[in-house]
């Protein structure tokens, strides 16, 4: 950042690359979901992640914003925009906390899509998640 001043935590940038490089690479997966909260942060790594996988030669199948201090993701909602399950997506980008995806992870499952990989930022490296998901 400058010679006296240095960043200590990890990018959007860098975490977005890193996660893309692993996805698309190392699990050959090609086909994404974002899911994210409509706010300054949310819509940043949606960009960043929706760029990084066109460059690595994947596709965004579909994108959804939601309200930042939303909670309740009624499953008739989510089973619409995917589709009943039967999304052909590798994975879903959720760059929020753990609380959320602590609610999120139930309805996508509730909607049919049990079996899609959640993936997200730096934010997600923390026992809450574990402990939310039983």
């Amino acid at each position: 950042v400058g010679d006296y001043v240095f960043q200590n935590a990890i990018s959007p940038e860098s975490q977005v690359t890193t996660l893309v490089d692993y996805m698309t690479q190392q699990r050959r997966w090609k086909s994404f979901f974002i899911l994210y909260p409509n706010n300054e942060a949310g819509n940043e790594y949606a960009k960043l992640f929706a760029t990084a996988v066109e460059q690595h030669g994947g596709k965004i199948r579909g994108r959804e914003g939601y309200a930042p201090d939303q909670m309740e993701f009624a499953r008739e909602l989510l089973a619409e925009r995917f589709g009943n399950g039967a999304s052909g997506y590798d994975a879903i980008f959720i760059p929020d906390s753990p609380r959320v995806v602590g609610f999120l992870a139930p309805t996508l499952s509730m909607a049919g899509m049990r079996n899609i990989p959640l993936v997200g930022t730096a934010r997600w490296n923390t026992l809450e998640l574990l402990e939310r998901g039983g």
